[in-house]
């Protein structure tokens, strides 16, 4: 049986930017809120531990029933110490901060900790000894569960504090495949005259560990030492291969069950060194290029460490580096990507196209026509995507002078548009055009659909289009859908060889 309880977190009502702010926040308490966050309560029944097994796992803010999008997972060991939250509140945090994706949380009730998460037997604790039992419970029972039935898409992270550590570590080195990164908070590796010591330095050269990540804290002094982290430093320094990412830290003024917050944090952190949500923009985005004639290529999405390829293959930490603009000597298929450090998994590879072409052929004079104007047809209705208005009768037709006045469609939302006409151009070259708005929208040049934009995607910076063209007059039409009421809408073009790109002035338009 699946049940669905309310647990209440603590947020920003604002998020602030400066540190100082942020601490000056928590310790007035004025601008909290409390937000609920839903904890879906299930089971599974063990064969391999012979008991049934109590879970919790929270979604993401971000999860809908309607999307068929997957998150990566973070299992957590004392699922029953109040763990979720700490790690719920975390988290969310890194995630509205563009430092880590959603995640789904998976933690795990305990019915006796010291078999778990324990790999040897100790007479003092006599159940321990269990954890290699528990960790074929999670790679034959648990993980293929929790695949089947909630939106996981295979990426996973350990999180163990205490003995919890001592069963991280012992993951590591025994299924290093279950996991992608593993978060040990202040483990206690004494365990057993330091077992976990000695078989880290028998089990860590393993080329399994590639691409792993491994962090791990203790309390600066005395118990640093004395949970035997200090000796595992001392071990992986020594024998770790260069292959595993791995890192400890030591916190000041924390106790055994404080630091958890800290290292919960830094550990996603680290984890997730070089995420980023934020998309990868380089214009023009597509295009056409002449034979033996470069053009220029702008990186404007303010990330530095852009990584390319230009032969179709996928781009990796060793590829080049894309700076602020990138001269392309010849068509290519361009594919960029800013590298994280946990094998390439979370981040997105953009895709740009330049194909060989010609010149599109121009009007060199157009007879009849009026300056600053295009023709409009209006068209009323509901379309769930963008339409083919040739096959439909228009409510409204007339001429749009001066500038883009949507003021003379009587509707705000759920109709077409159909505006065509001519534009100039006065000098012949390579031209960029930028299309930007908030709702779908079709270009069209000498009747080849050159750009077509849906929605809200890439509203802060458009799409945009290069093309080869003469001097003279080049048929253009816009298609578009309105269905919201925002009526942001901008056509900017790159003139040959210029550096920044301007509004397309609308007495370059024409129409007959």
């Amino acid at each position: 049986m699946i049940k669905i309880q309310l647990h209440t977190k603590i947020v920003f009502n604002k998020w602030v930017q400066k540190t100082l702010c942020f601490l000056c926040f928590i310790l007035m308490g004025n601008s909290l809120i409390s937000q609920e966050y839903k904890v879906i309560t299930d089971t599974i029944k063990s064969k391999i531990l012979q008991e049934q097994r109590k879970i919790e796992i929270v979604l993401p803010n971000t999860f809908s029933t309607k999307s068929k999008k997957k998150y990566g997972v973070i299992y957590v060991t004392d699922g029953n110490d109040k763990n979720i939250d700490v790690i719920r509140n975390a988290q969310e945090f890194i995630v509205k901060n563009g430092k880590m994706p959603p995640m789904l949380i998976v933690a795990i009730q305990n019915t006796d900790r010291n078999r778990d998460f324990l790999p040897t037997n100790q007479e003092n604790f006599p159940t321990s000894g269990g954890a290699m039992q528990f960790l074929n419970f999670f790679e034959k029972e648990l993980m293929p569960y929790i695949n089947e039935k909630y939106p996981s898409n295979g990426t996973n992270i350990l999180y163990g504090h205490s003995f919890g550590g001592v069963y991280a570590m012992t993951a590591l080195l025994n299924k290093p495949h279950l996991f992608e990164a593993y978060i040990a908070v202040d483990p206690s590796f004494w365990w057993d005259d330091e077992v976990m010591i000695a078989t880290t330095k028998e089990k860590i050269n393993n080329p399994a560990l590639h691409g792993k990540t491994l962090f791990y804290t203790g309390r600066e002094g005395t118990p640093y030492k004395g949970m035997g982290i200090a000796a595992m430093d001392s071990i992986l320094s020594a024998f770790a291969p260069a292959a595993l990412d791995w890192k400890s830290m030591k916190y000041q003024g924390e106790t055994h069950g404080s630091i958890r917050y800290k290292s919960v944090y830094d550990g996603l952190k680290y984890a997730y060194e070089g995420y980023s949500r934020k998309r990868i923009i380089i214009h023009p985005m597509a295009g056409i290029m002449l034979k033996n004639q470069p053009i220029k290529l702008f990186n404007t999405s303010g990330k530095s460490n852009v990584r390319y390829t230009l032969d179709g293959t996928e781009p990796t930490k060793d590829s080049k580096i894309f700076g602020k603009t990138l001269l392309l000597e010849e068509p290519a298929i361009l594919k960029t990507k800013i590298i994280e450090k946990r094998n390439n998994k979370t981040n997105k590879t953009s895709i740009n196209t330049y194909t060989l072409g010609k010149t599109l052929p121009a009007i060199s004079k157009l007879e009849n026509s009026q300056v600053s104007s295009l023709k409009y047809k209006y068209y009323k209705g509901k379309w769930d995507t963008l339409p083919d208005f040739s096959s439909l009768k228009p409510v409204k037709e007339g001429k749009i002078e001066k500038k883009f006045d949507f003021s003379l469609f009587p509707e705000e939302t759920n109709y077409g548009c159909v505006l065509e006409g001519y534009i100039k151009i006065e000098e012949a070259g390579m031209y960029t055009f930028v299309l930007n708005s908030g709702y779908d929208i079709k270009m069209y040049i000498n009747n080849q659909p050159i750009i077509t934009k849906i929605g809200m995607h890439n509203v802060k910076y458009g799409k945009s289009y290069v093309l080869p063209l003469e001097s003279g007059y080049y048929p253009i039409k816009f298609s578009f859908l309105k269905k919201g009421k925002k009526k942001d809408y901008a056509f900017y073009y790159l003139k040959p060889n210029a550096e920044d790109s301007e509004i397309f002035p609308f007495d370059l338009f024409y129409s007959k």
